[in-house]
């Protein structure tokens, strides 16, 4: 997905995050398939992804960062070190989507 933009939804990252999982598949997956494929991504790294953003000072600037772009960068970065199935940046997208603060607090 080369647009991260703040009008993607969050059923397109996690979409997207499924397109990413399934690569290049003699099948092309639908829409709903991709969807349930990447939540279900998501959901088995939610744990892992909390220990890396959430809690001390990262959490704090980035949840008290108003320029998105920033934060997403910042995420990335941080996520780059530890993911490479899923781009960083659709995992970055994704959190801010739902929010630093309320992913964190789930």
């Amino acid at each position: 997905m080369s647009d991260m933009s703040d009008e993607t939804s969050e059923v397109d990252l996690y979409a997207e995050i499924g397109r990413q999982l399934a690569g290049k598949q003699a099948f092309a997956l639908n829409h709903a398939d991709l969807v349930e494929r990447g939540q279900r991504w998501f959901a088995a790294q939610t744990d892992r992804l909390r220990d890396l953003i959430c809690g001390g000072a990262f959490e704090e600037v980035v949840s008290n960062d108003s320029d998105r772009k920033k934060a997403l960068l910042a995420i990335s970065d941080l996520l780059a070190k530890y993911y490479f199935d899923i781009a960083p940046m659709t995992i970055a997208a994704l959190i801010l989507k739902i929010t630093v603060r309320a992913f964190c607090k789930r």
